[in-house]
């Protein structure tokens, strides 16, 4: 069996707007760490008695009633984006973001998300870093990769 390469963390994109018309998106040097994208569906689940046979277990059925993305981001803060962070945690409505899975065969989802956590550390010895959570406002759409 061939092995597949790995792809790099690097290649998962964190992409901001500027909200100009029209939008540019781009990826600030301070997300150099961790970066997650999880998409999410909240369910219903219901038990489905088996009616010829009452005293068995029932099997559980699950209907989705919506769905909602995370974006996460880490890094070593850079000169300048302090402000650009602290701008994002202070507006109250959602910024258009991009997250793109940058490889032959990869997905961009875009839509529009608020911050939600926004959290600095500094050890006394090393450099500054920061965590950062957004959570989707609306439908998060996926696109192929031009």
């Amino acid at each position: 069996m061939a092995t597949q390469p790995n792809t790099s963390g690097r290649k998962l994109l964190i992409m901001i707007g500027d909200g100009a018309s029209p939008e540019n998106f781009a990826h600030y040097c301070s997300f150099n760490a961790d970066r997650g994208f999880a998409r999410e569906k909240a369910t219903t689940d219901e038990n489905d008695q088996d009616c010829d046979e009452p005293d068995l277990p029932g099997w559980l059925t699950r209907t989705t009633d919506s769905y909602s993305a995370n974006i996460t981001g880490s890094g070593r803060i850079k000169l300048g984006d302090v402000e650009f962070l602290d701008e994002l945690f202070d507006d109250p409505n959602p910024r258009n973001i991009k997250v793109k899975i940058d490889m032959p065969g990869g997905r961009t989802y875009t839509g529009a998300y608020i911050m939600t956590n926004l959290t600095y550390t500094g050890p006394e010895q090393g450099s500054m870093t920061f965590d950062a959570t957004f959570a989707s406002s609306g439908p998060v759409v996926a696109a192929d990769n031009a």
